[in-house]
């Protein structure tokens, strides 16, 4: 298991991109301009992506692909670090393009059963082309299948149910269910009220969230939205394209939820979940931080602050242990602090 800034694309998929971006004859600044048409095709249509067009194809192989693997990755590997993913015999991806999420299980070596819930033919055909990177056995489907065993079935919706118009049945059916979704306010926000609608049906949230009470960010304020950021490392590819976009996405962002019919270990008290970017303001540093349905500060005057390097060393999504603090309002002023590694022991 990785750290979180050291996810990166399997390097046989990432060779063969660059291959498909050479043979294309394309440079890199008519490839980002591509991008920037089928981004503008996602914002002002919502649709699905046109795989018709060969410049659509390239332009999502080489930006759009990698970008959702490596969130599929991330979110396993929370999956992993909660020992959640030993539980997945059988997989339902809905909406799964070129079975994206194939590529981010095989950097776990998960090898369950997977069946691709994708309406476009293209996308499969697609993934055909691509590096087998996936041990396990793959079966295609153009809908949602009707009967499907849910004991052992985990089901994986990504950047998916916002296509949707309305929250489909199915949902409430799978032992596991992993939703990842777009950190924009509104997709973040509307994943915070499915989250209270899963646990008044029954479903435990295993991660981002340490409790099962309400959320704070919905409770307390207007505005404010979960959402995670990622460090990864990009191919020089990658690196090249981007450099002609207007955006750098070498910090992910995204919104996600773990959830489960089986309850999870109860967390420890000194646990907080990183939900902010650090904030320097006049005599003290803060971060905003969950542990329950309050919505709290971890915070360090500036007379009282740890090492500098240690305060900046934290991130948006992370966990840190508090063992001893002084709380003063909605402030957790630590003594001591602990960032826990994702690395294994």
């Amino acid at each position: 298991m990785l750290e979180r800034d050291e996810l990166q694309l399997n390097s046989s998929l990432s060779q063969a991109i660059n291959e498909l971006i050479q043979s294309s004859k394309k440079s890199h600044k008519e490839i980002a301009q591509d991008i920037l048409n089928l981004s503008e095709n996602y914002q002002n249509q919502a649709s699905t992506t046109p795989w018709n067009s060969p410049s659509t194809t390239l332009a999502y192989l080489s930006y759009f692909l990698p970008l959702n693997i490596i969130r599929n990755t991330a979110v396993l590997n929370e999956m992993v670090r909660l020992n959640l993913a030993s539980d997945i015999e059988k997989i339902i991806d809905f909406g799964a393009g070129p079975a994206t999420l194939s590529f981010a299980l095989s950097q776990h070596k998960i090898n369950a059963q997977m069946i691709c819930v994708e309406v476009s033919k293209e996308a499969e055909n697609l993934f055909k082309k691509l590096p087998k990177t996936y041990q396990g056995p793959i079966y295609w489907k153009d809908r949602f299948p009707k009967n499907w065993s849910h004991n052992k079935t985990t089901l994986f919706c990504s950047y998916s149910l916002n296509e949707l118009d309305q929250t489909p049945h199915w949902l409430f059916e799978a032992k596991n269910l992993v939703i990842i979704e777009p950190s924009t306010q509104q997709a973040g926000r509307q994943l915070q009220r499915l989250r209270g609608e899963l646990i008044k049906r029954g479903y435990s949230i295993w991660a981002p969230c340490l409790h099962q009470q309400s959320c704070p960010l919905l409770q307390h304020s207007q505005k404010d939205w979960c959402h995670d950021r990622i460090h990864w490392q990009p191919p020089d590819w990658f690196l090249e394209i981007e450099s002609h976009l207007p955006i750098k996405n070498q910090n992910l962002t995204f919104s996600y939820l773990i959830a489960s019919q089986t309850p999870p270990p109860e967390a420890s008290k000194d646990l907080f979940r990183l939900t902010g970017d650090l904030l320097k303001e006049k005599g003290k540093t803060r971060i905003m931080a969950c542990r329950s349905s309050e919505r709290e500060f971890l915070s360090w005057l500036k007379k009282n602050q740890s090492s500098e390097q240690t305060l900046t060393s934290l991130k948006r999504g992370e966990l840190v242990s508090v063992s001893v603090f002084e709380k003063k309002g909605n402030e957790i002023r630590p003594s001591e602090f602990t960032k826990l590694s994702h690395k294994p022991n």
